[in-house]
């Protein structure tokens, strides 16, 4: 039995392929909310989950690659982290922006674990080439 189990309201997913938002790759059955501290290597990162407002689906759902965070790496956007929300994770580093991207660890997220994608769209086994920071 899970002892470590949140219940948290995201509102209901809708995913509608449209000229700016490709299909989702996988069935929506797949789709599971973590926290960012809890993503793995390989995740398909869909988008921020906020119990406030609907979730934003991202125009390129990307492939997670965590790191730890360094607030003076000099990628641009780690040093714009606020200290005040605690603890940071990195969740991918120049894909699909050429900076790192840093979420607050408690910050929810919408994904589809590695081991639920299809063949077809499972990243390299390839991890970062720089390693964790």
């Amino acid at each position: 039995m899970h002892t470590n189990v949140e219940f948290v309201t995201v509102g209901s997913l809708c995913f509608t392929a449209t000229a700016d938002r490709p299909p989702l790759p996988v069935d929506e059955a797949a789709v599971r909310i973590s926290r960012a501290r809890d993503v793995s290597e390989g995740d398909l990162i869909l988008a921020v989950a906020n119990p406030q407002h609907p979730a934003d689906y991202f125009n390129t759902p990307y492939t997670a690659r965590p790191e730890l965070f360094d607030p003076a790496c000099g990628c641009g956007a780690c040093e714009l982290v606020d200290p005040a929300d605690g603890e940071s994770v990195v969740l991918s580093n120049g894909d699909p922006w050429d900076s790192c991207d840093p979420w607050p660890a408690y910050q929810l997220a919408l994904i589809v674990p590695a081991a639920l994608l299809p063949a077809a769209h499972r990243p390299d086994p390839e991890p970062n080439a720089g390693g964790p920071r």
